[in-house]
C-alpha cells in the first residue's frame, strides 16, 4: 500500500519545452519532473503504472537549486527524467496535457 502511494506521487509534472516537445514529435520520449529521491527503477514502474506505456529506458539528470542574492531565496534541487518508450507506443494522451 505504502509503496503505491510512493510510485504514485513520483512523477510530479510533464516538462514543457521546445526541447521536449521535440522529441515527443519526432520519436517516443517523454520528459518528467520526478521526486528527487527517485530511482529509474522507480520511474520506470510509476509510468508503467500512471499512464500504461512500456518503458524501454529511463535517463535522468539532477539539477541543483540556486541562490539569489537580491532577493535571498533558493530555488529547491529537482530531477528531470527522459523517458525512452518502446516501439509502437501512442503519446497522444500527451498532446494535449501540455497546451
Amino acid at each position: 500500500m505504502i509503496r503505491d502511494q510512493y510510485i504514485s506521487s513520483v512523477v510530479k509534472s510533464v516538462v514543457v519545452s521546445e526541447k521536449s516537445s521535440g522529441l515527443k514529435d519526432n520519436g517516443s520520449t517523454i520528459v518528467l519532473r520526478v521526486l528527487r529521491d527517485a530511482t529509474k527503477k522507480d520511474i520506470k514502474e510509476a509510468v508503467e503504472k500512471l499512464f500504461g506505456f512500456k518503458v524501454e529506458s529511463v535517463n535522468t539528470i539532477n539539477y541543483a537549486g540556486k541562490f539569489n542574492r537580491s532577493r535571498n531565496s533558493a530555488r529547491q534541487d529537482w530531477k528531470k527524467a527522459y523517458v525512452t518508450l518502446e516501439k509502437g507506443q501512442n503519446l497522444e494522451q500527451f498532446d494535449g496535457a501540455a497546451e
